[in-house]
């Protein structure tokens, strides 16, 4: 009877801590962590970057050598060749394969970063779709309560059965409300599971943490002096770090192209296979370009131009990215005074006004549309308030992406 119960005890264990590993708040630096670990979409992109790095110790070597064995007249005889390119090719083939491996690198970089504000975005997403749910449900419970205080007050003939058919009418548009706003958090609980791969159980069973304003470590005016030394700094922007990974690689195949006026080498050696005859020979041949007007000039402005072609680009990109940067510190700058206002003037002035409408209705003071409206004003500065709050979010997780570099307190430990 004994170990029976013992038995019994364990299993409830075991449930209840499956329960309770299931139900756990996933914080967001946690899934940020897991996120950049476990996605497909970075593995495969490290896989690449991998398979392009070990690509370039093998253009540095000549190709193998070759052995035959001839026969001419009933004489057999063995020869070895071999075939040199001029030396400066070696290394200008493995300059190419390094800078283009050194291109995938920073792609990996740059799909972290955008993977990254995937995640935080999403993140305060569902946070802000929680929140409005919780408020769309205190708001029915307010219009249940609202609907009896009307209900008693037209049994005292002191307001019509409009008001309470207005109150009930309210509570049924709030009930759709909730059911739109339930769909939209299980939407985000979805997005979060496609993200987090390794997270497991049911969807349903995913919570974070409540989430924060978050804090930025650097004031707007840093923010923008930091935009304008882009042109000097581009190693703290990925996107044009990747760009000049390219610029340099069209630098190396410029030069490739150009070492092609210079001969290549090939050397053979022949022996006779006769014990009677000790014939030996050697060849030793060079490569003439003499089709140069035609191939190698061609060639050489080919990559001219390509180079060019990279420097615009880099240019057009640096511009494109200094536009984009400081449109979001000029968004990012209002979402925050936004905030402000919300937390510290707009949403304390409306919990009091509607503490006083309530009381001023069960008095008659003032009638059932006026106590509505105030109501529902104050839950949809509620509701703005943490919509406002994503966005904000949202900005400074795209700002850090385009940036590559932290600005605020999210976690941005796994990324570089």
């Amino acid at each position: 009877m004994r170990l029976l119960l013992q038995l019994v005890c364990l299993f409830f264990i075991i449930v209840l801590s499956t329960e309770y590993i299931l139900a756990k708040p996933l914080e967001l630096s946690e899934a940020i962590k897991m996120a950049l670990t476990s996605h497909p979409s970075i593995n495969a992109a490290d896989a690449v970057y991998k398979a392009e790095n070990l690509s370039i110790t093998p253009l540095y070597f000549p190709e193998n050598p070759k052995i035959g064995i001839m026969s001419e007249n009933n004489l057999k005889s063995w020869t070895v060749s071999q075939e040199l390119s001029f030396p400066s090719k070696y290394y200008y083939r493995g300059l190419i394969q390094k800078q283009r491996s050194l291109f995938f690198k920073e792609d990996v970089i740059i799909k972290k970063l955008k993977l990254r504000a995937s995640v935080v975005s999403t993140y305060y997403e569902f946070f802000q779709r929680e929140k409005t749910l919780e408020l769309l449900k205190m708001q029915k419970e307010l219009l249940t309560e609202i609907a009896r205080i009307a209900e008693s007050l037209r049994t005292v003939g002191r307001t019509t059965i409009q008001d309470e058919m207005r109150a009930h009418l309210e509570q049924a548009k709030i009930e759709n409300e909730i059911v739109m706003a339930e769909q939209d958090v299980i939407q985000s609980k979805a997005k979060i599971r496609e993200l987090l791969e390794s997270v497991e159980g049911d969807t349903e069973k995913i919570q974070i943490q409540p989430l924060e304003k978050p804090k930025l470590t650097v004031t707007i005016k840093q923010l923008r002096a930091l935009f304008e030394s882009l042109p000097t700094s581009e190693g703290l922007a990925p996107s044009l770090k990747l760009i000049s990974q390219q610029l340099a690689e069209a630098d190396a195949q410029k030069s490739l192209a150009n070492s092609n006026y210079f001969p290549d080498i090939e050397f053979s050696y022949q022996k006779s296979l006769e014990k009677e005859n000790d014939d030996k020979k050697i060849f030793v041949g060079f490569t003439i370009p003499l089709w140069f007007l035609g191939k190698e000039n061609n060639d050489s402005n080919a990559a001219a131009a390509k180079v060019i072609a990279a420097q615009k680009n880099y240019e057009t990109s640096k511009r494109e990215l200094q536009s984009t940067l400081r449109a979001l510190s000029a968004k990012i700058e209002a979402k925050e005074n936004i905030l402000n206002l919300y937390s510290s003037t707009l949403i304390p002035q409306g919990v009091s006004i509607i503490n006083s409408s309530r009381s001023a209705y069960k008095a008659g003071r003032i009638g059932f549309l006026e106590l509505l409206d105030s109501e529902r004003t104050v839950y949809q500065l509620k509701i703005t308030y943490y919509q406002e709050l994503k966005e904000y979010a949202e900005t400074i997780a795209e700002i850090e992406s385009n940036l590559g570099q932290s600005i605020s307190s999210i976690s941005f430990e796994g990324v570089l």
